[in-house]
């Protein structure tokens, strides 16, 4: 698993039992054994994932969570305690805590927060690149949109005038339809071919942005 992972506690066979699993996972691991030095650490660098003990010398794991989260919302902080109470779930719960693991823990359990932390990050990541592509589309849009003086000699060959289905979804008219089937689950690929419709004319900017939320709301 591609993660960058921060370990936090100041109990050195957890900390050394937690990079043991975490590094035999596939993570790239680094330690730290106060939260002074986790905030430190924080700073100077991004991660994906950090575990903190919540009950540490000095900084304590709820600050090390709301350092992080302030540093990068998108990184995922799970706590963990010899002392779980239902009021330290809510107060982690609050301040962002993504989970929350109670000591003593087995390998299967770091295991399964691990696989559904790669998994969130996955998902963000690929949210994030789609993102950027969509910004691509957008500005290759605007560029090739005809100027006002090159209207009359570039008029668009339908768009406003047939009915458009998307995805079995009436979006204009009602009767001998343009019909847009999805692409096959390839959201990227989907939306280039919805630009092309638009930059041809079939489809209007408006109906664009209603399909191109379609497929987010699809992916999302």
């Amino acid at each position: 698993m591609e993660l960058k992972v921060l370990v936090v506690d100041d109990e050195k066979v957890t900390l050394e039992l937690l990079e043991h699993i975490l590094c035999g996972a596939g993570c790239q691991v680094e330690t730290a054994e106060k939260g002074s030095d986790a905030l430190e650490m924080i700073q100077g660098d991004n991660y994906d994932l950090i575990i903190s003990d919540v009950r540490m010398p000095g900084i304590g794991g709820i600050e090390v969570l709301k350092y992080a989260k302030a540093k990068n919302p998108d990184c995922l902080v799970v706590l963990c305690t010899g002392y779980a109470t239902m009021e330290n779930a809510i107060e982690a719960i609050k301040a962002g805590a993504y989970d929350y693991i109670t000591k003593p823990f087995t390998v299967d359990e770091v295991l399964v927060v691990l696989r559904n932390a790669w998994e969130r990050t996955t998902l963000v990541r690929n949210n994030g690149r789609l993102l950027d592509k969509l910004g691509e589309i957008y500005l290759e849009l605007k560029m090739s949109r005809p100027s006002a003086e090159g209207v009359k000699d570039c008029q668009p060959p339908a768009a406003g005038s047939q009915p458009v289905i998307y995805d079995g979804r009436i979006v204009r008219g009602t009767a001998e339809p343009l019909k847009i089937e999805p692409g096959g689950g390839d959201a990227v690929a989907e939306i280039n071919a919805l630009a092309k419709l638009r930059k041809d004319g079939y489809i209007t900017v408006e109906e664009f942005e209603k399909f191109k939320g379609m497929i987010l709301g699809r992916i999302c």
